[in-house]
């Protein structure tokens, strides 16, 4: 089958799925999580798929930007029906199964490439601790803003009691388990990167020329890592939660997405290099 006609399929079917657990919510009924993560098994498949197919080329790995944005859905994809099956994510399956289809369908428009010689083992564990840690503090600020709501609408008295409803502690629970798995993967990514400044030892790429690594990524990768620092520590010490957690996320999240895919974006969307 062609590649692109898969692409398509795999994203109607996200959409389909995203749209029948909407259709759940509304009846008010949460119930069918592990309907929802069977059902997702053959589009997060060939997610994986066609990744692979894109990524992995004979001249080297593509690295692309729209590359990574799709990995980064994939890694949320997965964390999101696998934590369903033990939690009440209906309202987050329905958020993300979209924007994976939408990386799917931007990837196969507007795909380039970026070709890196990724043999090198520091800059291969470098790369795939990067990519899982902003995974996961992506999902971080997606949670942060649904636990804020929820955290509104229960001080106003206006969250509906029904079934599919989750607590607000289970929420809380899991955007902090969320935050401290990334944080944690961060650190490792930013500790694997200091060898990648030493001469010769950064990977040749067919858009920087391999000489350097990029001065921008390393300083909003440190701020990141400090803003979630601070925030685990105030709430550890404090207990922030609600509105400033969400703020902090937020802004650690909007860091972190910047080093990774700013100044990418300028290159290659509307610079075209």
């Amino acid at each position: 089958m062609d590649a692109t006609i898969f692409s398509y399929i795999t994203a109607f079917l996200y959409l389909a799925i995203s749209g029948f657990q909407f259709r759940q919510l509304s009846l008010h009924t949460d119930a069918q999580s592990k309907n929802i993560a069977l059902l997702s098994v053959i589009p997060i498949l060939s997610h994986g798929w066609l990744l692979h197919e894109s990524i992995d080329t004979a001249m080297g790995q593509n690295l692309s930007m729209f590359n990574m944005f799709s990995m980064v859905f994939w890694i949320i994809a997965i964390l999101i029906i696998i934590s369903s099956t033990q939690r009440k994510l209906g309202t987050l399956v329905v958020t993300v199964l979209p924007m994976a289809a939408l990386s799917i369908v931007m990837t196969n428009l507007w795909g380039d490439q970026n070709l890196i010689d990724a043999s090198s083992i520091g800059y291969l564990s470098h790369s795939l601790f990067s990519i899982a840690a902003l995974s996961l503090i992506s999902l971080a600020a997606i949670q942060s803003v649904y636990v804020n709501n929820l955290d509104k609408k229960l001080r106003s008295f206006t969250a509906s009691s029904d079934s599919s409803m989750p607590s607000l502690q289970d929420m809380e629970q899991f955007l902090y388990v969320l935050i401290w798995s990334g944080f944690a993967l961060l650190s490792v990514s930013i500790l694997t990167a200091i060898n990648l400044y030493m001469p010769g030892d950064m990977p040749a790429s067919t858009t920087d020329n391999g000489s350097t690594m990029p001065l921008h990524k390393p300083i909003l990768s440190v701020a990141s890592w400090l803003v979630f620092a601070i925030f685990l520590i105030g709430r550890t010490i404090k207990g922030w939660r609600g509105k400033t957690a969400t703020r902090w996320t937020m802004a650690g999240f909007i860091l972190l997405f910047l080093a990774y895919f700013g100044t990418r974006a300028a290159l290659e969307v509307f610079l075209g290099k």
